[in-house]
């Protein structure tokens, strides 16, 4: 039953979480009916009801009229960030979802204030900008903003990401390819609610939390590549593991 000063929706919705993520109902399984979940766990036919939608808001679980609830075929994608201690090369959270399907729209702008301050440019200044919609399953699960400086790219072979003899390749090789390579990747990890825009296009629902990945690729000198890269809570999830040195 719930503890003190947790809500038992709440509780019974984790409770639940975990045994999928356990592996007990696979994507696609059919879960209980609402009375056989609640005379299994001991909380009322509500608090289960309750519960499956809080799961339905993060992704994990979708009701099907007439049918039941089950559990959807997205649940916790992971996401793998291999981390190396003093400095070294990481590839950024985009390289893996790059291996599913993907769109991509690429224009020139100019750098606001944030995107200047993050590429350490000037405002104003000419950006390439590449929003990608990754998808699996017939449903897109990551939203990705880059950013990039036409000062070090104009004139190159990579300055359309995805177009000339490097596209698709990622920004490490990309830029590597130029004589740029990568030192460093930051990576903040924010959480937040979801757009309306957001919501429509992911297919969660307006009341979601997603997680925004906000990343600045440094070279020796300068920043190469700033990105957002925006997961739903409870489809995908970041996982980092921290590789020792020698």
């Amino acid at each position: 039953m719930a503890s003190a000063g947790l809500a038992q929706y709440r509780q019974l919705a984790d409770e639940i979480r975990q045994r999928i993520l356990a592996g007990e109902w696979k994507p696609g399984a059919a879960l209980p009916s609402h009375k056989d979940l609640a005379r299994e766990t001991g909380y009322s036919v509500g608090i289960v009801q309750v519960a499956l939608r809080e799961l339905a808001v993060e992704g994990i679980v979708e009701g099907r009229l007439g049918s039941g609830t089950y559990v959807t075929g997205l649940t916790r994608r992971a996401v793998t960030r291999v981390m190396q201690p003093g400095g070294g090369t990481v590839a950024p959270v985009f390289e893996d979802l790059r291996e599913t399907a993907y769109t991509h729209q690429t224009t020139t702008m100019v750098a606001d204030r944030h995107i200047a301050q993050r590429l350490a440019v000037d405002i104003g200044a000419d950006v390439m900008r590449t929003t990608y919609e990754c998808t699996a399953g017939g449903r897109t699960y990551a939203l990705v903003t880059s950013w990039e400086p036409l000062y070090l790219t104009a004139g190159t072979p990579i300055a359309f990401p995805e177009q000339g003899p490097f596209a698709g390749q990622g920004v490490l090789a990309r830029f590597a390819a130029i004589g740029l390579p990568a030192i460093r990747v930051n990576e903040d990890l924010i959480p937040r609610a979801v757009t309306t825009q957001e919501a429509r296009v992911l297919n969660i629902a307006r009341s979601a939390l997603v997680t925004v990945v906000e990343r600045t690729v440094f070279g020796a000198r300068h920043p190469l590549e700033a990105a957002d890269t925006l997961l739903p809570v409870g489809v995908v999830q970041p996982h980092y593991i921290t590789r020792p040195n020698g």
